[in-house]
C-alpha cells in the first residue's frame, strides 16, 4: 500500500492495472522482508507467513504466485513495453535475492525432519547473508534464468547438479 501512496503524490489517476500490480508487489516486498527478517521477527515474537510456517516449499509457491501475479498485472499496464522490461529488470534483484534466502531457510528443514520450525534455529541458520559468494553465486544463477521478456513463467528453484 506504500507503493500506492507515493503514487498519490504525482498529479495523474493511477490507472486500475498499475494499483492492482502495485498492491501485488507490496505484498512480494513484505514477504521479501519477512524471508530476510525471520530471525528478528522470531526474537520479538511477531508472527508473519514465514515464523509460522512448517514447510518453506508453501513459502516458495505463494512467492511464485506473487511474482506470477505481478508479471500478469504489469502486462496489463498502459506502459511502453520497453518499461515493463525495465522494471522487471530493476524488481528482479530484489525477486532473486527473496529466493536465495528461500534456499537457506530451506536446507534448515533436513535438519529438523523435513520441517520448518523456527523456534530450533539459530541465528547463523536464520540468517541469510547475501554478502556470502555461494549466495552471491546462487543469485547470478537465479538472474540468468529470470525471463524479463514477461512471456512465461517465473524461474523455478535451482538444483545442484551431481558430480558423479
Amino acid at each position: 500500500m506504500s507503493l500506492l501512496f507515493y503514487h498519490s503524490a504525482l498529479d495523474e489517476a493511477v490507472p486500475e492495472s498499475e494499483e492492482k500490480m502495485l498492491c501485488a508487489l507490496g505484498q512480494l516486498l513484505q514477504l521479501v522482508n519477512d524471508i530476510f527478517d525471520v530471525y528478528k521477527d522470531r526474537q520479538n515474537n511477531i508472527k508473519t507467513l514465514v515464523t509460522d510456517a512448517h514447510q518453506i516449499k508453501n513459502i516458495r509457491q505463494t512467492y511464485y504466485n506473487l511474482i506470477q501475479e505481478i508479471i500478469s498485472l504489469l502486462k496489463l499496464c498502459p506502459f511502453k513495453s520497453k518499461n515493463k522490461r525495465l522494471f522487471m529488470r530493476f524488481i528482479s534483484l530484489t525477486i532473486i535475492r527473496g529466493l536465495v534466502c528461500l534456499d537457506c531457510l530451506e536446507k534448515n528443514e533436513r535438519l529438523t525432519n523435513n520441517t520448518f520450525i523456527v523456534k530450533d534455529y539459530e541465528r547463523n541458520q536464520l540468517v541469510c547473508d547475501m554478502e556470502m559468494l555461494k549466495n552471491f553465486f546462487q543469485m547470478i544463477r537465479y538472474y540468468s534464468r529470470f525471463d524479463l521478456s514477461l512471456h512465461s513463467k517465473p524461474i523455478q528453484k535451482h538444483t545442484q547438479r551431481s558430480h558423479s
